[in-house]
């Protein structure tokens, strides 16, 4: 794969960073660099684990630790150390997660951490995870709910799934996609998914083509399920261009998935193209031009030029990128418009954008504040838009 020199940057949302973030993107993609002088090392510190790139940069100062501020080389080597010791405790959860799978003959597949860094860098380390990701079949949701209970594992949600009724539970089964799970014992979280994405069509495959083509990987010997090659880089963009690209380690996950697999792109371009789903895959290989150089195809840049709202959606992202963490991490109550009108331009298409919009048709939230008989259950529909208005008054008085 041909990789040129990453375009040069325009940082005027926030100028002070250009040399760190232009150093820190130099130690992702190159063997040899060199440190300017004008470095602020707190700010690279900063940025390293505001784009959770720690570990990378550790190992490039490691090499030459003698050129850096003692200090500094410190501090990155126990945030680094912390990391990895984390990812460590995080694989054996992995692994210990698959082996009751198994035993419940529960398929399931795993999501990026553990078994996406081994794959990609063939080291843990370079891959910086705060919780296990697990993706099952819908049918099973409520069996692996039990059996994460069962092993210490409680449901976080402001109304755990268990405690919903039937009603409930078929509701918020199909407007979210995940649910979150926390070990006290071990502080291990788990998201459990069982859809890749909210709106499920924005992920361009369906749910047979997904377990069909099962990936494993080693993992501590023991063979973990993942996604295939293709459905792996379609994954990781579409999660990246939800949450408008804010992390850099996201982009570089896929610029070494890109380096590692010899993908067809332009015929999964060209079929994403026609079926008004390209711009989450667009985005991907357009900023991992930006940032970190990778060369684009003359099919690539043709459709980025025509689609005048992908080009909106490509410079969100870049603000996202370069802005506060604050500013652009997702679940940002005030910045939900925000998020939702990214969300909905992601995809072509009427039916699309009434997904999105039916996604918000009710919520726990709402079932949690008024409590209604199940036979009235569809009466939360009607009553969504007086209780959101409400919940966003209440929020702004509140702050």
């Amino acid at each position: 794969m041909q990789i040129e020199s990453p375009l040069p940057l325009n940082l005027s949302l926030k100028p002070k960073p250009q040399q760190e973030l232009n150093f820190l993107l130099a130690v992702c993609t190159q063997s040899e660099f060199e440190a300017s002088e004008n470095i602020d090392f707190d700010e690279l510190l900063h940025l390293s684990r505001r784009h959770r790139l720690v570990g990378t940069l550790n190992k490039a100062v490691f090499k030459s630790k003698e050129k850096f501020p003692e200090i500094f080389v410190e501090k990155l080597s126990r945030n680094a150390q912390n990391i990895a010791f984390r990812n460590l405790q995080l694989c054996q959860q992995l692994i210990l997660l698959g082996n009751r799978f198994g035993e419940e003959k529960i398929e399931w597949i795993s999501l990026k951490g553990p078994a996406l860094a081994q794959y990609i860098f063939r080291e843990l380390s370079l891959r910086q995870s705060s919780d296990l990701d697990i993706l099952v079949q819908q049918g099973d949701l409520a069996r692996t709910d039990k059996l994460l209970t069962e092993i210490g594992f409680e449901d976080t949600s402001e109304t755990p799934f268990a405690q919903l009724n039937d009603s409930e539970k078929k509701a918020f089964s199909q407007i979210s996609h995940e649910l979150p799970y926390f070990n006290s014992k071990t502080r291990v979280k788990v998201e459990l998914h069982w859809k890749l994405v909210a709106p499920k069509s924005l992920f361009p495959k369906n749910e047979s083509e997904i377990w069909k083509s099962i990936k494993p990987v080693q993992l501590g010997g023991v063979e973990i399920p993942t996604l295939s090659d293709e459905n792996q880089l379609l994954y990781l963009c579409t999660h990246g261009a939800k949450h408008q690209w804010f992390r850099l380690f996201w982009l570089r996950d896929i610029f070494y998935l890109l380096q590692k697999v010899d993908f067809d792109l332009d015929n999964i371009l060209r079929e994403l193209h026609n079926n008004g789903n390209h711009r989450s895959l667009l985005s991907g290989l357009c900023l991992c031009h930006e940032f970190f150089g990778y060369k684009l195809t003359e099919l690539t840049k043709s459709i980025g030029k025509e689609d005048k709202t992908f080009q909106m959606v490509l410079q969100r992202s870049r603000e996202s990128i370069l802005s506060d963490e604050s500013a652009s991490a997702p679940g940002v109550e005030e910045n939900i418009w925000g998020i939702t009108k990214n969300l909905m331009q992601l995809k072509s298409g009427w039916r699309y954008k009434l997904e999105c919009l039916h996604r918000f048709r009710t919520s726990p939230q709402d079932w949690e504040r008024l409590k209604l008989p199940k036979k009235w259950f569809f009466l939360y529909y009607f009553a969504r838009p007086f209780m959101a208005i409400s919940r966003r008054v209440f929020f702004c008085e509140k702050s």
